[in-house]
């Protein structure tokens, strides 16, 4: 190992090591449940301490974009230890795929991924109602006129918009397929609030004759968009890899304490058939994450299309596995609010329909 790579592998541990400290101190269960509870849905102050205590959100990336530059090995060891805490942020809408959508575009998108940096939150809308997992099939329509752009559409489940100080919709254009920032507030966007499965908020979004900035060349954005997407996935994985840790190691104190006639129901041999399939389960998926790392780094779309489907698939495989079965050996207890084993199991439930459930990428790693 060089002396660049043990450089970046200190400064990645120290990152992880200050963010897990920081979350063991600040954000507990029962801030999350509050948070939860609240209008907002979340707690700015954790985003605050992101941008601005431990300077985070730019890690990932390149220094001349303002960045750390410790690539997409900062993002899974962010999104591990946020995911292990059941941290509610968007910092993998903004900082993971609203970054790599803005990092080769326009002067206005390289303005804008500075200011994601310090902390404005951009939220990705790149999916319709009829479009499914294909951020390809846009009808959302944009115009070019003397006072610039607008754009009229529909985007669903744009997740942490209710957050957003700035929107990236991708519309069609003349050219094709492009990408512009709208402002969440401005005249022509509606949000329909959204809260999710999981407890994190989202919105429809209706777009009619919205003010718009073009942040990519116009009919350029796809390549864009897929990047983001694969980026994101990676991330995603990740977080449900701290998740899966988190439950793994509930479930484990839980037998140890829970008894039935006079033993620990650990000693039970079918139960440890159980924890040994859950302990496998997070053994594989922690396995799949450094070689997806290694495949998004080939200039072969092929390539990473492939890896990056097979990662999710074992993810969500993975997730099955470990959210049910902390969830049984609970019993009727692991579904309760009340317990963070609950929230855990439903943020790794809603993960197997994130970025492309087990369907979308089956068929995506077969065609490749």
């Amino acid at each position: 190992m060089s002396r660049h790579d043990t450089d970046q592998v200190e400064a990645l541990d120290m990152l992880a090591d200050s963010l897990s400290a920081y979350l063991f101190d600040s954000w507990s269960f029962e801030a999350r449940r509050r948070a939860i509870a609240s209008e907002n849905g979340w707690d700015v102050a954790i985003w605050n301490a992101l941008a601005h205590e431990l300077g985070l959100l730019a890690a990932a990336e390149a220094e001349h974009h303002g960045g750390m530059g410790l690539g997409l090995s900062a993002h899974i060891r962010i999104c591990e230890q946020l995911g292990q805490h059941l941290a509610l942020t968007p910092y993998l809408e903004s900082n993971v795929i609203g970054a790599a959508l803005l990092r080769d575009g326009n002067a206005a998108a390289r303005n804008l991924l500075e200011q994601a940096l310090q902390g404005t939150i951009v939220a990705p809308a790149l999916y319709e109602p009829h479009s499914r997992y294909n951020p390809a099939s846009v009808r959302t329509i944009a115009r070019s006129s003397d006072d610039g752009w607008t754009v009229s559409g529909q985007k669903r489940v744009v997740r942490a918009a209710p957050w957003a100080n700035a929107l990236i919709v991708s519309a069609q254009t003349p050219s094709g397929l492009s990408l512009f920032a709208v402002d969440p507030v401005a005249v022509g966007v509606t949000h329909t609030p959204l809260t999710l499965h999981d407890g994190l908020r989202a919105s429809e979004i209706q777009l009619v004759n919205a003010p718009a900035l073009l942040l990519s060349g116009e009919g350029s954005a796809l390549p864009s968009i897929t990047r983001a997407l694969e980026e994101g996935t990676l991330a995603l994985a990740a977080e449900a890899v701290g998740i899966m840790r988190r439950l793994t190691r509930a479930t484990h104190d839980y037998v140890r304490q829970r008894k039935q006639f006079g033993l620990p129901i650990g000693a039970f041999q079918a139960l440890q058939f159980r924890l040994a399939d859950m302990a496998m389960a997070l053994e594989e998926a922690e396995a799949i994450l450094a070689p997806t790392l290694e495949a998004l780094a080939s200039d072969d779309a092929t390539v990473r299309t492939r890896a990056i489907s097979s990662a999710k698939l074992t993810i969500d495989r993975a997730c099955e596995t470990v959210a049910t079965g902390a969830v049984q050996l609970h019993g009727a207890i692991g579904l309760t609010d009340e317990l963070d084993v609950s929230h855990a199991f439903k943020r790794a439930l809603m993960i197997q329909h994130e970025l492309g459930d087990t369907h979308h990428h089956s068929a995506l790693r077969a065609a490749a």
